[in-house]
C-alpha cells in the first residue's frame, strides 16, 4: 500500500514537471487605442471639474483675495490639462505617465475645488448707508467704509 502511494505521487510529479507551464499571452494595445482609453477615462472628470470652477467665477470676483486664489486655481487647472493633452497627442511621450499624472491631478482637484467652493460660499454682500447714498460691500468679512452704517 505504501509503495503504491509513493509510485502514484512520483508518477504525478513526473507528469507535472514535464508539462510546460501555461503563460498568458501579453495583450498589447496600440498607442491610439490606449490614448482613447485614457481620454475616455479622464476627460469627463476634467470637464466636470472645469464646470465647477467656471460656476464659482462670478461669486469669487466679489472678493479680491478670493478672486486671486480663483485665478491661480484656474490657471493651474488649465496648465495641467494642457500638459496631459500635449502628452497624449505627442507620438513620443510616455502615455502611461500622462495617465498617472491625470489620476494624481484629478484627485488633487477633487479635494481643492470643494475647499475653494466653501471659501467662496463665505463671501457676503452688505449694504452700507450714508444719508441718501448707499454702497454694496462684498467680502468674507465685509465692513462699511468710514462714515457709513450697515443697513
Amino acid at each position: 500500500m505504501k509503495i503504491s502511494k509513493f509510485s502514484l505521487i512520483l508518477t504525478v510529479a513526473i507528469i507535472l514537471s514535464s508539462t510546460p507551464l501555461a503563460h498568458a499571452d501579453d495583450v498589447t494595445v496600440d498607442r491610439a487605442t490606449r490614448v482613447e482609453q485614457i481620454k475616455s477615462r479622464w476627460n469627463p472628470i476634467f470637464d466636470q471639474q472645469y464646470s465647477q470652477l467656471i460656476a464659482l467665477a462670478t461669486k469669487a470676483k466679489l472678493d479680491s483675495k478670493v478672486y486671486k486664489d480663483y485665478k491661480f486655481l484656474l490657471e493651474d487647472f488649465l496648465h495641467v490639462r494642457s500638459v496631459i493633452d500635449a502628452a497624449l497627442t505627442s507620438s513620443t511621450s510616455d502615455i502611461e505617465a500622462a495617465n498617472a499624472y491625470a489620476e494624481e491631478e484629478t484627485g488633487e482637484f477633487m479635494m481643492s475645488i470643494p475647499t475653494f467652493a466653501n471659501q467662496v460660499g463665505k463671501i457676503q454682500i452688505i449694504t452700507c448707508l450714508k444719508g441718501k447714498n448707499s454702497k454694496k460691500i462684498s467680502g468674507i468679512t465685509p465692513k462699511c467704509p468710514a462714515g457709513y452704517k450697515k443697513k
